[in-house]
């Protein structure tokens, strides 16, 4: 005969948990024989009505489960059941160091987790905007390069200017005036000046002309003084650096940053629209413009808030619009190589040809060709589309399986520092157990189990 304690208690298969109130029996009981010590009988003298609420035991050291009870005559009934290992073997489970795959607690919320699923639909996008670049302006400044003397730009003969759209009228309005130029009163003189030739070209900046530098001075054409004064532009780049946040978004875990789950679309003026990982830029990154003002080109370089000194990635693009203007042409080589050519038609005898020719060149250069200087640009795109936007899409999730399947942890730990859910990575109990009892715990362990400690 030994002794037997029994409950009414009700735990979850994979618990570690067992009672610690007052037993509701505390009973010799009988074993049976040639029953296994894991799936044990015993024989109980007693009302087995008293018994029906009774589900668990205590025996010998082991907690079991218990599996049936059957009548076998008048008042002596048998007890089947099943051992419990997660609770008979509690103390060396928790003392045991395992690979812990997922659980309740010291879990990482940033590792990505397979358990959750996703939806096909997105949240609402969320924005940041930028900031305005400094002296940005929507009337702009055109900066127009010339050939000619400068009183400041002397180091390659090409001078840049900063005009604004009503001076950039009149400069075009004075070279057509061929009373700005004295020398064009003689006629052979005139059919070989062509002002426009000396404008390389117009870019129109969205930015004031307090950004270019310099102090007004005369435009000049070549050595001809056009009469108009302009802001001369001193500084050859503009350049200016915003830090901005990256939108919260609606998740703080993986999901915020996992790729699969997060986008980052990020307009950038000048250079048009890209994507990024979330991962890449962190919490916020800041953005530097460099732009050349004589090309138009921007060099943009974006880094991590984070790492000062690293950059993300490095774009280039236009931050200007190139503006045409129009331009007469008087086709004084086509006059000079006719002339020559109806000499030699002379000479030879061929007056009819001769004629011919000297007709079509009078012609030509009575009626010179308009052409255009220089290609037209897209000014809206860069005025509406000034600022950085910073856009974040994600998609929707169904929920976490905290509390009945964990979150990653993927480390090394005592299980003793855990409370509910914990699964283990190829798990290996020592304790004075069973190796049937010990596989089981393995098992149990590997599946997935709570750590339930009174």
């Amino acid at each position: 005969m030994s002794r037997l304690q029994a409950w009414s208690f009700s735990k979850r298969h994979n618990s570690t948990a067992f009672p610690t109130t007052e037993p509701l029996y505390n009973v010799d009981v009988k074993l049976k024989e040639g029953c296994s010590i894991l799936h044990p009988s015993w024989y109980i003298q007693g009302n087995i009505v008293g018994w029906k609420n009774v589900t668990y035991v205590l025996w010998e050291g082991r907690y079991y489960y218990v599996r049936d009870m059957i009548l076998e005559h008048n008042t002596l009934f048998r007890l089947d059941a099943v051992v419990d290992v997660l609770a008979t073997y509690q103390q060396y489970i928790l003392s045991s160091v395992q690979f812990v795959e997922r659980a309740d607690q010291h879990y990482d919320p940033f590792m990505s987790d397979n358990y959750v699923s996703q939806s096909n639909l997105i949240h609402t996008p969320d924005v940041t905007v930028g900031d305005t670049p400094p002296n940005f302006s929507v009337e702009g400044t055109y900066v127009v390069r010339t050939v000619g003397k400068s009183a400041t730009q002397n180091a390659t003969g090409i001078s840049s200017w900063a005009l604004s759209r009503s001076e950039v009228a009149s400069l075009i309005s004075s070279t057509f005036d061929e009373n700005h130029y004295d020398f064009l009163s003689d006629t052979s003189v005139k059919s070989f000046f062509n002002p426009f030739q000396y404008i390389l070209d117009v870019k129109y900046f969205p930015f004031s002309k307090q950004a270019f530098g310099g102090s007004s001075e005369r435009i000049y054409l070549g050595w001809w003084d056009t009469g108009i004064d302009a802001t001369p532009v001193l500084n050859p780049s503009i350049s200016y650096s915003q830090d901005i946040a990256i939108p919260s978004g609606e998740y703080n875990d993986f999901r915020r940053y996992d790729s699969n789950w997060s986008t980052i679309r990020i307009w950038i003026p000048g250079c048009g629209l890209h994507f990024f990982n979330v991962s890449e830029l962190g919490v916020g990154f800041s953005i530097r413009f460099d732009i050349d003002v004589a090309t138009g080109q921007c060099l943009v370089k974006i880094h991590p808030n984070a790492c000062k000194n690293g950059y993300v990635s490095v774009f280039s693009g236009m931050f200007c619009s190139p503006v045409s203007i129009g331009q007469l042409d008087n086709n004084t080589a086509s006059l000079i190589t006719t002339g020559l050519a109806t000499v030699g038609a002379l000479s030879s005898g061929n007056f009819l040809g001769a004629a011919g020719s000297a007709v079509n060149t009078i012609q030509n250069f009575l009626q010179p060709t308009a052409s255009v200087n220089g290609t037209t640009g897209n000014m809206t795109t860069l005025t509406d589309t000034i600022r950085v936007i910073v856009t974040l899409t994600q998609y929707q999730s169904k929920d976490i399986p905290s509390g009945v399947a964990g979150r990653p942890v993927m480390r090394r730990l005592q299980l003793n520092t855990f409370s509910g859910y914990v699964k283990c990575g190829n798990p290996s109990i020592f304790a004075p157990a069973t190796d049937t009892e010990i596989q089981e715990i393995n098992n149990l362990l590997a599946e997935g189990v709570y750590i339930d400690v009174p």
